[in-house]
């Protein structure tokens, strides 16, 4: 942002030394703002604020108070209104399969600051924005404004007040927000997921409305609605209204660094009609790796933006069957998953438990600690398999390889398996089978035990199953046994480093550590340590 980035900063500092709330000083500075583009000042304009303003330098193109709305006042409308800051980045790839010419009618009926409008000034296409915050109305305006764009901008709320159809429509709307209007519950009710008719799919069961015929949409969705099963009425909803285009997949996280949620997302391209539609071919697909940025952390740090560009360049998205919004799973044997294990349900107490962060990441044993749980917990038995309902993309499954009953974490579905727990562990870890699993939730995404035990699992023949289970076991065995091995060669070096051993010692015990026994491993027995004779 250079000059302009610095003028912001030190906006901000001014205004929060005052002891101003993020919208406290917001609206100090739109009435600056607004008053710096036109040239005149009116009232309620803050002389100290304009004065910076005019100190400093012009911005260039590009989204240039986005980042002031979203970055530098950020406990502005988050969370229940679901208004989250677009990057220009992303605002760029939504508009990279929207053709724009001269005379193009654009609408974004949830434009916020205006900045995915900001991508198509200078095409020649007639812009227009709505939404339902007055404040943003005028934000979008001056932000237009200052890159020489006449914009109609206008307040208003399409959930109630539908736009005129238009030629092209582009939109990051809000993501997963409950709705109470009766009406509109009423007239979608039968497009309700789990947790009833929320704000995206209101937007979608809509946008129909809003697109001429032969028009374009390109909207930024939640992952669930092009993937999970809870979504597939809306999906066929839109299947006949609609040539779904193309789908990108967005990374887990993609909208943290902008004070988003984070969750996954996923851009669809769309044109109005089914006569537009080619029966033999399907969308076009592709998934974002990196968007050029830490999707890891809630501060913007750039990464490489290689894979960006190949997007953007139409590169790397790959045909999929017709009717299909995601690439299908490839044909292979599975059974449900409650045929290979059933559902544990006792809770109880126990002077030892396990949670999330005490599962070995390689091997995948539980390692539990002696620190009894005030409450009740699931109880875990030795070979039963646990499942993380929280996240369940990163594969977090464990087995308990001990002799003793635990306590487990709230966040587990406990598996007690007819046979082969740690071939299950494996299965269970598969993209395949995680990949269809439906969530809820955008923060902290959540899977539901019946999802669990309906979900259909890969699976080999009994001897192949048996074979996994054995040789998994066996190099879980050597990992364990090689870190007790490594253990005692610290013990080692550490009574050697207190004077008890001498160098003539340390070498023995070390190198007694390099030969393993011929039918245990390596490494000292359980109970000896480096040193001393077993």
């Amino acid at each position: 942002m250079g000059d302009w980035g610095s003028t912001l900063r030190g906006l901000e500092t001014l205004l929060r030394s005052r002891g101003l709330t993020g919208s406290q000083a917001f609206d100090v500075l739109l009435p600056a703002l607004e008053a710096w583009t036109a040239g005149s000042a009116g009232e309620g304009v803050d002389a100290q604020v304009l004065g910076m303003l005019e100190a400093g330098t012009r911005p260039g193109r590009g989204d240039v108070l986005g980042l002031a709305y979203e970055v530098f006042f950020p406990d502005l409308y988050k969370g229940s209104r679901g208004q989250y800051f677009t990057p220009p980045t992303l605002g760029a790839l939504l508009w990279s399969r929207l053709p724009v010419t001269p005379g193009t009618v654009v609408l974004d009926p949830t434009c916020g600051s205006g900045g995915l409008l900001v991508h198509a000034v200078g095409t020649g296409a007639s812009l227009r924005g709505l939404d339902i915050d007055a404040r943003l109305v005028r934000l979008a305006r001056t932000n237009l404004a200052l890159l020489g764009c006449a914009v109609d901008v206008r307040r208003a709320d399409f959930f109630v007040e539908p736009p005129e159809p238009v030629d092209v429509v582009v939109a990051n709307p809000p993501f997963s927000v409950s709705l109470t209007e009766v009406d509109l519950l009423r007239k979608h009710r039968a497009l309700a997921g789990p947790r009833g008719v929320s704000s995206d799919v209101v937007f979608l069961a809509q946008v129909h409305d809003w697109v001429r015929p032969g028009g374009r949409a390109g909207v930024i969705v939640p992952w669930s609605v092009v993937a999970n099963p809870s979504s597939r009425a809306l999906r066929e909803h839109l299947g006949r209204r609609f040539q779904v285009d193309a789908v990108l997949a967005l990374p887990e996280g993609v909208f943290r660094p902008f004070g988003g949620a984070a969750g996954r997302a996923a851009m669809v391209w769309l044109t109005r009609d089914r006569t537009q539609r080619v029966a033999t071919c399907g969308p076009w697909y592709r998934s974002l790796g990196d968007p050029g940025w830490d999707v890891r952390s809630r501060h913007l740090r750039r990464t490489d933006d290689r894979d960006v560009e190949a997007a953007l360049r139409g590169e790397g998205f790959q045909r999929i069957e017709p009717g299909q919004w995601v690439p299908s799973e490839p044909v292979g044997l599975g059974v449900e998953l409650q045929q290979l294990a059933s559902v544990v349900t006792e809770r109880g107490r126990r002077p030892t438990s396990a949670d999330l962060s005490d599962l070995e990441p390689v091997t995948g044993e539980l390692r539990p600690r002696a620190a009894e749980r005030a409450r009740r917990l699931p109880l875990v038995s030795p070979g039963d398999v646990v499942f993380s309902r929280l996240r369940p993309e990163l594969g977090v499954v464990g087995v308990h390889a001990g002799n003793e009953v635990i306590a487990a974490s709230a966040e587990w579905i406990v598996l007690r398996p007819s046979a082969h727990p740690r071939w299950l562990r494996h299965a269970l870890r598969t993209p395949r089978f995680r990949r269809g699993l439906p969530t809820t939730g955008q923060t902290r995404p959540r899977t539901t035990l019946e999802a669990v035990r309906q979900a259909v699992v890969p699976t080999p023949s009994l001897a192949v199953r048996a074979i996994v289970d054995r040789v998994s076991l066996a190099l879980s065995e050597r990992l364990r046994v090689a870190a007790e091995g490594l253990s005692a060669v610290q013990d080692a070096v550490d009574a050697h480093a207190a004077g008890t051993l001498d160098d003539a010692g340390l070498a023995r015990a070390v190198e007694r550590l390099a030969d393993p026994p011929a039918t245990g491993g390596s490494g000292p027995r359980r109970g000896t340590k480096a040193g001393e004779s077993p």
